[in-house]
């Protein structure tokens, strides 16, 4: 009995001492961290996005830029768009859409209610300032195409399908990705009162095809268990970190202006 006791003791003290040093050693020091740096800018994220174009059917009886063709075989206009964005896939595949006001191609989709939305292939650059840089109002994008670069725009077909649907625009030869859409509603998203730059639509995927000079697959259905809703696997698809590169977009998105414009 004497024995424990003496046991007890010593580690009573021994641990004691040890609380004692640990005591007489102060409070432990913490690094402190320097604040980051945050101040305000006009410079939206860089983001590395595809860059589309959406061909629409123009409407040939306002005999402004176009061809005075019969409705039936409507000439097309083309645009770049960055404004692209998926945001369902079941049970029907959806994209937002952000349209510039005062433009064709806005006025296009809202009368006929259907595009084709293109993802660009890098072999496009050479046109790239021509879509997003002129007006379909003042000039025809389908002819400059064909007469300044040498493209002849095409049909929409599904191999051994025979022709293309006539109630769908043309189409850039050798895009990654083409997708039908539809609009969803009879109106535009209006947001801070009217004076935003752009309309916001959504729109349906209805059909989607591949070019065989960029990619091999082809899914000509609007459904699929995939959320994939690109595979660009089999082609360099055009994004605005290649454009802004080479100098064609500005860090705000727009078409740069050449040298003797500036």
């Amino acid at each position: 009995m004497v024995t424990m006791a003496i046991v007890a003791t010593s580690m009573f003290c021994n641990s004691g001492q040890r609380c004692a040093e640990a005591l007489s050693t102060g409070p432990t020091k913490t690094k402190t961290k320097t604040a980051t740096a945050i101040s305000p800018t006009d410079i939206p994220p860089l983001v590395d996005v595809p860059v589309w174009s959406m061909a629409t059917r123009n409407n040939d009886g306002d005999n402004d830029v176009s061809n005075n063709n019969s409705s039936s075989n409507s000439t097309t206009n083309m645009n770049l768009l960055t404004y692209a964005t998926p945001v369902s896939i079941r049970p029907s595949r959806l994209y937002a859409l952000g349209l510039y006001k005062e433009t064709k191609s806005r006025d296009n989709f809202l009368r006929e209610k259907t595009c084709v939305l293109q993802l660009l292939h890098e072999k496009h650059i050479g046109c790239v300032r021509l879509l997003g840089g002129a007006s379909g109002k003042v000039v025809s994008k389908e002819e400059r195409l064909a007469s300044e670069h040498g493209i002849e725009l095409e049909e929409l077909t599904l191999e051994g399908n025979g022709d293309g649907d006539g109630e769908l625009p043309k189409v850039l030869p050798g895009c990654v990705r083409y997708l039908q859409l539809s609009m969803v509603g009879d109106s535009v998203t209006d947001y801070d009162g009217g004076e935003s730059s752009h309309d916001v639509v959504i729109c349906k995927v209805d059909k989607m095809w591949t070019s065989s000079d960029s990619c091999e697959d082809t899914d000509s259905g609007g459904g699929g268990d995939t959320d994939a809703d690109i595979d660009t696997d089999g082609g360099d698809y055009l994004s605005t970190g290649r454009l802004r590169e080479l100098g064609l977009i500005t860090e705000q998105g727009r078409i740069a202006p050449l040298p003797d414009e500036e």
